[in-house]
């Protein structure tokens, strides 16, 4: 027969109820640790408990699949515990479209910090812990608080669980804007191993990404010593949130906030990192792959982190004039997604074309100087741009 949850109410003793009202009320699963020694049920003095409220809670629990028994009991304000009351379930019940959390202070269901979830799931309750690391909370204890909410719009009761909030050290961090690409494949933030993240830090760093204006959400998450990667910390913001006053650039290696290459910059401005690239004119770069990294100072003195971006150099011998010369070649982004840009240090027109990975010549462009191409409408995949049948780049698009 299909198992069935019916919505109880609990009013045993009910003359006590009446007269004393409860006071505290908790539950366990398949195990009684004693009275006064089990999971708390948050509760205000003279409520009844809905029993599938607590039910729903044990999806963050983690318990095994199959059959288990719950057992709640309350307390009046004599001090007397009533006996449990028992009911049997099965951990499939119910799936959860909701989650949330909050810590020390609760806001109440459906106003806390939002946990991404794949409907159905259940809650790793430690990724949820580590996202604290970005929450800057105080040293010392705290306590946090997650709650879920089933296909019928029930929110469960909050599972608490108290933590110091040097628990772990992360090890990784990273932040997206707007769309989550996934754990370890977003924007890098850079960290020293046990650091918390700095959220204003991050939040400036967008003004080097020319993001529309209006508003946004962006979404930071940490990896601890285990390999563990945290739920992300949402905050939305208004991209004209803060003006920057100094902005600076490096290639391959930082040198640290205000020690890099400055960026002129008119206050307020955002930057453009296609620009910024550009500027470095190739000088003394080798071939092959480099990293560029820009970071931006609000007029608070606050340096963002920075926003690091891929690019590919390579240097060919070509014939001008029938004399050979080197001639130093930036491709960048790479990998790419809508357009790709080249930028070279020649003085006559190059003809590059860009075959797929199959050989067939898919685009055909000149270029003098600097030239942007749309590739937005090209397939997925690796290509190579090519100059007299000499490769410059494998491409990626993605």
């Amino acid at each position: 027969m299909k198992n069935r949850l019916w919505i109880f109410y609990i009013f045993l003793p009910s003359f006590l109820f009446a007269q004393n009202g409860i006071r505290k009320a908790e539950y366990f699963i398949d195990k009684d640790f004693g009275a006064g020694k089990c999971f708390s049920i948050p509760i205000t003095e003279g409520d009844s408990i809905n029993l599938q409220s607590v039910l729903l809670a044990t999806k963050l629990l983690n318990l095994t699949q199959g059959d288990h028994t719950i057992g709640v009991r309350v307390k009046d304000g004599n001090g007397l515990w009533s006996i449990p009351v028992f009911k049997k379930f099965t951990n499939s019940w119910s799936k959860i479209v909701k989650a949330e959390y909050f810590i020390d202070k609760d806001f109440g269901a459906g106003k806390c910090f939002s946990i991404p979830i794949t409907e159905g799931d259940s809650i790793n309750l430690q990724s949820v812990l580590l996202a604290t690391k970005v929450l800057n909370l105080s040293k010392g204890d705290h306590t946090i608080g997650v709650r879920v909410k089933d296909g019928n719009g029930l929110w469960s009761i909050p599972v608490f669980k108290k933590f110091t909030n040097s628990w772990s050290k992360i090890v990784k961090a990273e932040y997206f804007i707007d769309k989550d690409f996934g754990a370890g494949k977003c924007f890098s933030i850079p960290i020293t191993e046990g650091d918390s993240i700095n959220l204003q830090s991050v939040l400036l760093a967008t003004k080097v990404l020319n993001l529309s204006k209006g508003d946004h959400t962006i979404g930071v998450r940490v990896k601890d010593g285990n390999g563990l990667w945290s739920i992300p910390v949402f905050k939305k913001f208004t991209n004209s949130w803060s003006k920057i006053v100094k902005a600076e650039y490096f290639i391959d290696k930082d040198f640290g906030a205000g020690k890099c290459f400055s960026i002129p910059i008119i206050e307020g401005d955002s930057i453009n990192l296609l620009s910024v690239l550009l500027a470095t004119k190739l000088l003394n770069l080798s071939k092959g792959d480099h990293t560029i990294g820009v970071r931006v100072k609000d007029g608070n003195g606050l340096w963002s982190i920075p926003v690091f971006k891929k690019f590919t150099v390579n240097i060919i011998l070509t014939e001008i004039d029938t004399v050979y010369q080197n001639i130093a070649l930036i491709c960048f982004p790479n990998p790419a997604s809508d357009k790709l840009f080249l930028q070279y240090n020649g003085q006559n027109e190059l003809l590059i074309d860009l075959f797929d990975i199959n050989g067939n010549m898919v685009l055909s462009t000149t270029l003098i100087k600097e030239k942007e191409i749309d590739v937005s409408k090209l397939l997925r995949g690796i290509y190579f741009l090519k100059f007299k049948n000499q490769e410059l780049f494998k491409v990626i698009l993605q």
